[in-house]
């Protein structure tokens, strides 16, 4: 796929790293390095999010559903930086180079599993108006924002660490 600043093709990268990287029965893995970093547990943490945020959609006035599908998320949401960090470790990885796949999809799913989950409320429980753009605007923000910076600006931005810092987690 051509020469990219690093001077190794995205085609020769995922086969450098599929001969590098061996999985625990020590058999060569040939997915493509994307592919199997797309699985990790810790990306698949953050993945679990997106369903999970459609669960109160079953039953959007159930406030125990809610507590529990809320719960669930801060859950997933700070396990799966603890799980990268030690598979990171686990690999020989420095901490800074865990910064890769999950550093951008997990703030991605962060904000869509919000919208979804406030959606739901909204529907749900009927709050007054205003509550709206205060409960949303921030994410909103963020994604709207996210999505262009990322196509936009990919070459510039290409190796800008998107991990969430612990002021974005609180809020």
């Amino acid at each position: 796929l051509g020469l990219g600043k690093g001077g190794i093709g995205r085609a020769q990268d995922d086969e450098v790293g599929a001969r590098r990287d061996e999985d625990l029965g020590g058999n060569l893995d040939r997915r493509p390095r994307s592919a199997r970093r797309l699985l990790e547990p810790a990306n698949l943490l953050s993945l679990v999010r997106l369903p999970l945020g459609l669960v109160p959609w079953l039953d959007p006035d159930n406030k125990l559903v809610f507590a529990i599908i809320l719960a669930l998320g801060a859950i997933t949401d700070g396990l799966d930086g603890m799980v990268a960090r030690y598979m990171a470790k686990r690999r020989g990885e420095a901490i800074a180079d865990t910064g890769g796949m999950g550093a951008w999809m997990d703030p991605l799913c962060d904000k869509i599993f919000a919208v979804v989950v406030v959606a739901a409320a909204l529907y749900g429980f009927r709050p007054p108006l205003w509550i709206i753009p205060v409960l949303l605007l921030r994410d909103i923000a963020i994604g709207l924002l996210f999505v262009p910076f990322r196509l936009v600006l990919k070459e510039r931005v290409k190796d800008f660490d998107f991990r969430a810092v612990r002021s974005g987690k609180n809020t």
